[in-house]
């Protein structure tokens, strides 16, 4: 527990907003708006579009989400893969078969 008395969930950074937003995102989501992997389907989507070229700020409005939830998508999904970055999460999406290769359309 840290000093706060809260549990920390064996995250570095226990008092991260962050963390915390992702961890409420988790609990609040329902099982069945999750894929597999455990994504839900607004993280699968924002991955996809990052993996089509697009700006996040193009991204997010093409879904119709605030900039800020956008990228808490981002940073769940890329929590929920165990990946370091954006691209890491992608290319476990692919691997993984949660985003299929022909679902993305290279821009040019």
């Amino acid at each position: 527990m840290s000093r706060t008395g809260r549990v920390a969930y064996g995250c570095q950074h226990p008092s991260s907003r962050r963390f915390e937003l992702v961890m409420n995102t988790l609990r609040t989501t329902p099982c069945s708006a999750r894929t597999s992997s455990g994504l839900t389907e607004t993280e699968v989507s924002c991955l996809r579009l990052i993996a089509e070229g697009l700006q996040p700020q193009e991204a997010a409005r093409i879904l119709d989400l605030p900039q800020g939830r956008f990228e808490l998508a981002l940073s769940s999904a890329q929590a929920k893969l165990g990946a370091r970055n954006v691209m890491q999460a992608i290319s476990s999406a692919l691997l993984t078969g949660t985003i299929a290769k022909d679902e993305i359309s290279a821009s040019e």
